[in-house]
């Protein structure tokens, strides 16, 4: 790659990268020998940024691997569940459930406590632009006492807002936690 980049400044570099359909790790390789250590600085951040996407691609690979093996058990509604207030001291549980369309790619879609609240923002615009149900239930601090968090989260579930994402004919909950449950 005979690339002779000493005519550009950095920032007509970094936009260039910024209008190429892709980068490859050649070009990558090439900028990080530029004498510059700016530039060879922002060849580190692209290479950082296509990391993350990869990583995010195999992230979203994996559920959308999970999701196809429950339609083929049968399964039409594959329902994305996320709950906040789950702290002792936090008040109530709230839960949320939401249906997206089949392969549906939301960029950053993930447990909302891993979202920072900007990219939360954007998630949440997204996905009520995108999905075929969204549901929220609660369950008051009483409960929670009662029957235990899991259960009262259960309960939230349950309380799914008449016409939401529960109410679909026995869908399969994928959970932000380790465990996943039929409907609950």
């Amino acid at each position: 790659m005979g690339l002779d980049l000493s005519d550009l400044s950095v920032r007509e570099i970094e936009e260039s990268l910024r209008q190429l359909p892709e980068i490859s790790e050649t070009l990558l390789a090439w900028l990080s020998r530029d004498p510059r250590a700016s530039v060879r600085f922002i060849a580190e951040r692209w290479r950082k940024r296509l990391e993350q996407q990869r990583k995010e691609r195999d992230r979203l690979h994996a559920l959308f691997h999970l999701e196809q093996l429950k339609r083929q058990e049968g399964y039409r509604w594959i329902a994305g569940v996320d709950e906040a207030g789950r702290g002792p001291l936090a008040g109530p549980v709230v839960a949320s459930a939401v249906i997206l369309p089949e392969r549906c790619e939301i960029p950053g879609l993930n447990d909302s406590k891993k979202l920072s609240p900007r990219a939360r923002e954007k998630v949440y615009e997204a996905i009520m632009a995108t999905a075929v149900a969204v549901g929220v239930g609660m369950a008051e601090v009483e409960e929670i006492e009662q029957y235990g968090i899991m259960e009262a989260t259960r309960l939230a579930w349950r309380r799914d807002l008449p016409g939401g994402a529960l109410s679909r004919s026995s869908p399969h909950l994928q959970t932000s936690s380790s465990w996943t449950a039929g409907f609950p």
